[in-house]
Order: structure tokens, then sequence, then C-alpha cells
């Protein structure tokens, strides 16, 4: 019996040119009803009116476009995750002992930036294997797959081009200052965290998020010079170059055209383009996970191993920039283990590689979940061992639609924690 990757998933079939017509179309209607919302600023019921049909059409003609096919879209080759020599693997180990190092630095000296450094350094040594596989692949390739590079490289650049051209054009300067008060927040601790340098790269910040978030924000944004529109410029870039790991990992899942026009409607996407041009830290969910599926898709594709420690360092340094962003790691575990079973990879390669992300998250983590335990005894000093573990464990908050033999107590809360401390 063949694998159900091959016998019920294949690449899409269509009815030939009235199906791209209506695709593009459906392209059409949600750019006009975006623009509509953008040149009106709400203001118009007429404008609110039109943009509404426009974005039902859009969807109507999406419908056609698929209607009628016999098949589920599938990936244009099979995905098949390498077997990668244990050596590559074992070379990570000087990356892990750096980060667990870190950890321990952390707790002895929060303040200082040695830790900080540990970490960094952990994360540089975690990809240096990485790096050395994909230095020896380099081959040279036939005129037709130099072609067809060209020609995905063009379309991505044309794609950051379209995406980053709709949050400048659409109206980044008309977004009144006093709209959002987080983007004032997020500007000035930023400011902030930058100027303390990397002692405070491990710590946390507002509501609970790590501040490794402001550093992100930050770093985006510097490009662009400063203030709001600096910051604002950097949360449209982070939302362009996730339009572009859309295209990527999806014209790998799907093919290029489904992957194309799925790319185009999230740049043309009302609420992505209004997250993704305002001086917030909640772009960071979709630019991480974007930028992991397309690593961990190059790396199923025949990529090196620096796609796959790559996704990894991704995953983590994701996982702890946004709340939102904490789920990031069991849902790739899960669809990885997903693609696992669908696609009957042997034990063999897979447990490694999750043995690697699992490893990798933990290190990463480690350090940042530390500054928790160090705030309570500052709050708290009478506080003992037994008890900040429980502080811990009943200020976590579940993830929801996780399994809980999967997810432990939870995510943790740092604010939470620390005011549960005083209270002791």
């Amino acid at each position: 019996m063949a694998p159900i990757a091959f016998f019920e998933i294949t690449p899409l079939e269509t009815a030939g040119r009235a199906k791209g017509r209506a695709a593009l179309g459906a392209l059409l209607l949600a750019a006009a009803g975006q623009l509509a919302l953008e040149t009106s600023a709400g203001r118009s019921a007429t404008a609110l009116v039109f943009a509404a049909m426009a974005f039902l059409a859009a969807a109507g003609l999406a419908i056609a476009a698929l209607r009628g096919t016999n098949c589920l879209p599938g990936p244009p080759r099979p995905l098949d995750l390498p077997r990668f020599p244990p050596a590559l693997y074992a070379a990570c180990l000087p990356g892990a002992v750096c980060l667990g190092a870190a950890f321990f630095a952390h707790r002895r000296a929060a303040e200082g930036g040695g830790a900080a450094k540990l970490w960094l350094l952990g994360l540089g040594l975690l990809l240096l294997p990485g790096l050395w596989d994909w230095l020896r692949r380099g081959r040279p390739m036939d005129g037709g797959a130099t072609s067809d590079r060209r020609r995905v490289i063009a379309t991505a650049l044309l794609l950051f081009a379209f995406a980053f051209g709709i949050r400048v054009w659409g109206g980044i300067d008309r977004i009144p200052g006093w709209l959002d008060s987080d983007e004032a927040a997020t500007g000035l601790d930023g400011r902030a965290a930058l100027e303390n340098g990397l002692p405070g790269l491990l710590g946390f910040w507002d509501m609970g998020n790590p501040r490794l978030t402001l550093f992100v924000s930050q770093i985006v944004a510097a490009p662009f010079g400063h203030g709001l529109r600096a910051l604002r410029l950097g949360s449209a870039l982070l939302g362009s170059l996730a339009v572009v790991f859309l295209f990527d990992f999806g014209r790998r899942l799907i093919g290029t055209r489904a992957a194309l026009l799925a790319a185009l409607l999230l740049a043309v996407n009302h609420a992505f383009v209004h997250w993704s041009r305002v001086g917030q830290i909640y772009i960071d969910t979709p630019f991480f996970a974007s930028l992991v599926l397309a690593l961990l898709l190059r790396a199923s594709t025949g990529g090196s191993f620096l796609a796959l420690t790559g996704a990894a360092v991704a995953l983590a340094l994701g996982s702890a920039t946004y709340i939102a962003t904490e789920i990031l790691p069991a849902v790739v575990l899960l669809t990885l283990g997903g693609w696992a079973l669908l696609f009957h990879w042997p034990a063999r390669r897979v447990l490694p590689v999750l043995a690697l992300f699992a490893g990798v998250l933990v290190l990463v983590w480690a350090p940042i979940v530390s500054s928790i335990v160090a705030c309570m005894p500052e709050a708290n000093p009478r506080l003992t061992p037994p008890q900040i573990k429980r502080i811990l464990i009943n200020t976590a908050e579940r993830v929801h639609d996780v399994e809980v033999d999967r997810q432990g107590w939870g995510v943790v809360n740092a604010s939470r924690a620390t005011g549960l401390a005083l209270q002791v």
C-alpha cells in the first residue's frame, strides 16, 4: 500500500485559466477593500460597505478557484527529513555547555552581563556546526536549477517590496500617536533596555513578557532612526519578512503558485497590515512562526544542518519574545510529529531532531526563567526553595487546546509569580 503522502495528497489540480483568473480576481478585490479602508480612514460609511462587499466577493472567488478539485494540495516534492551524522549533533555540545553555564552565572549574578555574553556565545556555537555543513554542501547547480532559484529570489524580493510598500504608503505616519499607548511604553522601555546593555537581556518586562522582545523591536527599528516612526517601520519590516517566509515554506508544501497567492493575500490582510505597522511586539508571533516553518521545511526538503539548528534557535528565541509566542514550541513539535507520521519518517531520524529542539528550548529559556527565581527572594527574603517552586506552579497559566501531559504546569507568568511572592 502506498504511503498516505503520495496516495491521498497530490499537487493541486486546477481547471486552467478560468481558475487562475478567479484567484487573481480574489487578490485584486481584497487589495481594493484594503485600499478603501486606508483612504477613508474608517470615516466613510460608503467605503466601509464597499470594503465589506469586496472582501466577501474575494472570499467567493477564492472558493470558486478551489472548487472542483479532486485532491488536497500537497508538497511538490516529498518531505524527507535527512539523517544528519551524529558528529553534527555532538558538535552542538559546546553551545549547550555555554547556555548551561549562562544559567548558573545568571542565578549567581542576575545583574551582571557575563551571563548574557555566555548566552549569546552559546547561541552562536549552536549554529557553527550547521554553518560548516552548509559550506561543505556547497555545490554547483545546473542551468535549470540556477534559473529556478533566480525566479524564486526575484519573486521573494517583489513580495517584500509589495508588502513593505503597502505598510508604508498605507499610512504609517497617519496613525495617531495616542491611539495605542503601549507604543510609547514599548519605545521608551526599549530605549532604556538598550542603554542598560546586556545585563537586562535575560530579564522580564511588562505583563510577564521577556525583556528580549524590547531588544528585538529596537534592533529592527535601528536602520530607520529613532522615534515612533522608526518603531513602526521596524514592525513593518518584520511583517513584510513574514510574508516572504510564508511564500518560502508554502511553495515547499503546496507549490509555488498557491504559495504566491497565499503570500499576496496575507500582504493585504487588513488585520495583519495594521499589527505589522504599529510599534508593538505583537508582530513577533507571526514573524518567528513563519521563520521557523521556513527553516524547518528547508531542512525537510534537502537542506543542510544549518536550517535545522537555525529553526531550533529561532523557535527558542521567538518563544521568548512575547507571551502569545510561547505556544509555538508545542505547535511546532506537534507539527513535526505529524509530518513524521504522515510521511513515515523513521524514528532514528525524528528522535534526534526532537531532542535537539527540546534541548535548545530548555537551555535558552533556563536563564530567563531563573530571573523570576531571582526576583522572588528579593521581593520576599523569607521564601524557601519549596515555596518558590510552589509559587511558580500556582501562577503558571495553562495553554488552551494543548494536552496537559505535553505542557506540564503551563506557561510561567513572571508578574503573577512576583506578586504572589510579596503576599506570602
